[in-house]
């Protein structure tokens, strides 16, 4: 966990915030605290004895265990704010006290890796309900988003000086799984928000009726005869869990459920809205039916770069869940994120009728006075009532390229650096927070990420060169001493790099620690405009496309044009960037890695090139149980030959690696 603020980067390796050290095996109480935040008070049935123990032990129950402690919600909040660290506390007090002594709005992006294990999932934590000594951050003039890093660009799509807004209220419940119909107060609530925008011409609103999916298709596809929703809000209830997707059945279950009645197997579990059939019945339409409807509304056969769907707002609960999937874009919100919508408000837990409605009529009067949708988020929430429960329930999910605080009109997107002092964004895996005002300092200007084998013949000439230049290169065998943690380091190392040299090669293709090293850069270069410098080692541009489409249709350097052309071209982006030189480095290891040099040994045996072969060592002795495995069990005698090749084989390569390890 890292934050960089004003007063620099701290780094930090919390634990994770409610563990059950009194059970034998420390449970992770993780879904405990979601259970509470869905509740409005405490039944004792939806809480295992053991939950209930710890809850006492945390000061969230009361000992009589018949309520929840007054202060349970800011309980939650400490025990967040307290796993950051002091290091990573003072740089949030300092970029607090500076927004309160300018009366501004400070802005927090918290950003999570899409491929967190579901275990340890950090979107699953209520972060919003950081708390320190002085309250809620919420309640300190803090706005926060919540950003979904993961491999594809941003969506840039262009502002707008009205927003049309389109809204899809169902009513339909189900009594099978407890859902009951819904009244008209929230549409109510909304068309009363509205209605000062729409005098003053800011924003349009549309009813779909009557709320069917067919209806929304339909209405998507007017873009002749009908203006194009900027904004799609959808009233009405949400579930996480699974559907009989049998013709004719399509019954909701909930997560735990194997089988459907009509004996069909049941999927994995991921969000789903409820619209409305053409009999009023309810029709669960899944987070992968409404992602893909609505990511691909702004598809054409030729480039473009037409007005869209740029923020869905859900009124519905549990529409910001990813509970226990494989996949955090099981969520309605997520999927829609992942699909390339720009903005989403949803609701992570179960909201009430009456703050759904007090939400959305003070979230659009915002949005008429043209404010962010950070700044219009704080100010629904704060209509909830902020000394109640249901104020936090509303999330906003925002990945918008040079909008950080997600401004819609087109007159005020000028004007993000003045609504907002020091935001904070993540750069590295878990909770990571960033000064975008500030200008970033790097301890490496670059980082060459490569394979060993290509060290000799390419990489060494290269980062000699760069260093002689006065660059501060990152490269293990001059970044890496004895004893040091390899993994930690080379994470440090991507992190403190203004760039990173990929050196694109056949054998770089086979490692996994190389892949890792890349996706570091790939992460990064979803906050900067530019971090991966891709070489081509002796490949091709077919060879490169079949590895990763997105490197091969980045500008790359083939490393036949020679050492010199490639350090030159360094120098031109180096320049256009505005970065100084460092003095010139002139203890550079000797040539050849079988030097006798005490300077280079320790480096190369300690290097990172011990860990990638251990790294493919667990991969190859994976792979042979796997292939052992198909062995033992096939039938035909032809397969049965080609799989004890295949075991020989592996057999080989795994002796191979032991035996330069053992020489190591």
């Amino acid at each position: 966990m890292s934050v960089e603020g004003s007063s620099g980067e701290v780094h930090h390796e919390p634990p994770l915030p409610f563990l059950d050290s009194e059970t034998p095996d420390v449970q992770d109480r993780r879904f405990t605290v979601v259970k509470i935040l869905e509740s409005t008070k405490f039944n004792q049935k939806d809480f295992s004895q053991e939950e209930q123990a710890w809850m006492v032990r945390e000061q969230l129950l009361l000992s009589e265990q018949n309520a929840f402690q007054p202060q349970w919600l800011a309980t939650i909040g400490r025990r967040l704010y307290q796993i950051l660290g002091q290091n990573i506390q003072q740089v949030i007090e300092a970029a607090v006290a500076d927004a309160k002594r300018l009366s501004t709005w400070l802005h927090i992006r918290l950003r999570f890796p899409a491929d967190d294990p579901k275990y340890v999932r950090l979107t699953d934590y209520p972060w919003e309900l950081l708390h320190n000594d002085y309250g809620f951050l919420a309640h300190q003039g803090v706005t926060f988003s919540r950003y979904i890093a993961y491999k594809s660009p941003r969506p840039n799509l262009p502002s707008v000086e009205r927003l049309n807004v389109l809204l899809i209220s169902s009513g339909a419940g189900d009594d099978r799984i407890g859902l009951k119909s819904l009244p008209s107060d929230e549409r109510e609530a909304i068309a009363q928000g509205l209605q000062h925008a729409r005098e003053q011409g800011a924003i349009q609103l549309e009813i779909l009726t009557p709320p069917t999916l067919n209806t929304l298709r339909r209405r998507l596809l007017e873009r002749q005869t009908a203006a194009v929703p900027h904004v799609l809000h959808f009233d009405g209830h949400g579930f996480f869990g699974k559907r009989c997707n049998e013709a004719g059945c399509r019954k909701a279950y909930k997560q735990s459920k194997q089988e459907c009645e009509c004996g069909a197997t049941l999927g994995e579990a991921q969000g789903y809205l409820v619209f409305e059939q053409s009999n009023g019945t309810a029709d669960y339409v899944s987070a992968q039916e409404l992602g893909e409807l609505l990511g691909n509304l702004g598809r054409r056969e030729q480039p473009n770069s037409e007005q869209g769907i740029a923020l869905v707002v859900l009124s519905s609960c549990k529409s910001g869940m990813s509970r226990l999937s494989d996949s955090v874009f099981n969520g309605v919100a997520q999927n829609l994120i992942g699909r390339g919508i720009p903005s989403v408000v949803a609701m992570p837990y179960s909201i009430s009728v009456a703050a759904a409605s007090a939400f959305a009529e003070d979230f659009y009067r915002s949005l008429g006075q043209k404010e962010s949708l950070a700044i219009a988020l704080r100010r629904g929430q704060s209509a909830m009532g902020i000394e109640g429960n249901q104020w936090y329930r509303p999330v906003l999910y925002l990945r918008w390229e040079d909008n950080d605080g997600g401004q819609l009109f087109d007159q005020v997107v000028r004007a993000m650096n003045e609504e907002f002092v020091n935001p904070l964004a993540q750069k590295e895996q878990n909770l990571i927070w960033k000064d975008t005002h500030m200008t970033a300092t790097y301890e490496y200007d670059v980082f060459i990420s490569h394979a060993s084998e290509d060290k000799e013949d390419f990489v060494r000439p290269l980062a000699k060169e760069l260093q002689n230049r006065g660059y501060r290169v990152w490269y293990d065998e001059i970044s890496l001493s004895w004893g040091d943690n390899l993994s930690s380091s080379i994470d440090k190392g991507i992190s403190q790099s203004k760039f990173g040299i990929i050196v694109l090669s056949q054998n770089f293709f086979k490692k996994k620690w190389t892949e890792r090293e890349l996706n570091g850069f790939v992460s990064k270069e979803v906050n900067d405009e530019k971090v991966i410098l891709p070489i081509w080692h002796q490949v091709s541009k077919k060879e490169v496309l079949a590895f990763s489409p997105t490197l091969a249709g980045k500008i790359a350097i083939d490393s036949s044009q020679g050492i010199d052309y490639i350090v030159n071209k360094f120098v031109d982006i180096m320049t256009q960037n505005d970065v100084p030189h460092s003095k010139p480095i002139d203890n550079f290891p000797e040539n050849s890695p079988s030097s006798n040099s005490p300077q280079i040994l320790p480096r190369i045996k300690s290097s990172r090139q011990q860990l990638r072969l251990q790294e493919e060592l667990t991969d190859l002795r994976e792979e042979r149980e796997a292939c052992n495995n198909q062995y033992r069990s096939a039938i035909d005698e032809a397969q049965r030959v080609r799989l004890k090749r295949k075991l020989d084989d592996l057999d080989n390569q795994i002796d191979n690696i032991e035996r330069q390890l053992d020489n190591m």
